[in-house]
């Protein structure tokens, strides 16, 4: 549910698993070809159809899940990633916290002359409030 390449500190905190259970795992599903290492600590799946395939196998609670710990994460973070906060907002269901998150991000993507982000934020707060000014 991460939505793209994950450093190993994002997934242990993410999956709940400790170091030495993390490295196992991790080897097992590079060895498979089903993850690579993109760089030092970094993972993602070797092909896109790959990640959309494990991520439809999930069952609807264990995506809310996945997205609720995602954002819990995100937000532990001291530079916001506005755009993932939004995204894993939606899939934990926390439909209420978007407006806010986009509110917030799209100015901070405008001043960094990032429009079309500032423009696809600002989209999902829109369409979860879209009275809001």
């Amino acid at each position: 549910v991460f939505g793209g390449p994950a450093s190993f500190e994002l997934i242990s905190a993410i999956s709940g698993l400790d170091e030495a259970d993390l490295l196992v795992a991790l080897r097992q599903l590079v060895g498979r070809s089903i993850l690579v290492e993109v760089s030092d600590d970094l993972f993602w799946f070797t092909h896109a159809l790959t990640a959309d395939s494990v991520y439809q196998q999930l069952l609807g609670r264990d995506r809310r899940r996945l997205h609720e710990r995602s954002l819990a994460t995100l937000r532990s973070q001291t530079v916001a990633d506005h755009a993932s906060l939004a995204r894993h907002a939606q899939g934990a269901g926390a439909f209420d916290q978007v407006a806010g998150i986009a509110r917030e991000g799209a100015a901070r993507y405008l001043a960094r002359g990032a429009s079309f982000q500032a423009l696809r934020l600002a989209s999902d707060g829109l369409a979860e409030a879209p009275d809001d000014p």
